[in-house]
């Protein structure tokens, strides 16, 4: 037996899918434009994974924003510089 109790009439609330606010500047970020996010061993604990955090976040601005939205990222020392492609 199932331990769900189905319910009916209940109203579906509104997304809040793409009201988020993004810790990078995607939206002042012009082709050929770049900046750098310097790394924080106590956020992150390895570069790569700042580095996909970046990735995730350009991808998820992407998606709701600018379908031809692009970027590329570097491994610098001392952090990541990402740079908008198109």
């Amino acid at each position: 037996m199932s331990d769900f109790k189905v319910e009916k009439g209940l109203a579906i609330p509104t997304s809040r899918r793409g009201k988020a606010v993004s810790n990078y500047p995607w939206t002042s970020l012009e082709v050929g434009d770049s900046f750098f996010v310097k790394f924080d061993p106590n956020e992150y604990h390895a570069l790569k994974y700042l580095q996909q955090a970046i990735t995730g976040s350009a991808y998820a601005y992407r998606d709701i924003h600018c379908q031809n939205f692009k970027i590329t990222t570097r491994q610098m020392a001392d952090g990541v510089r990402v740079w908008r492609t198109a």
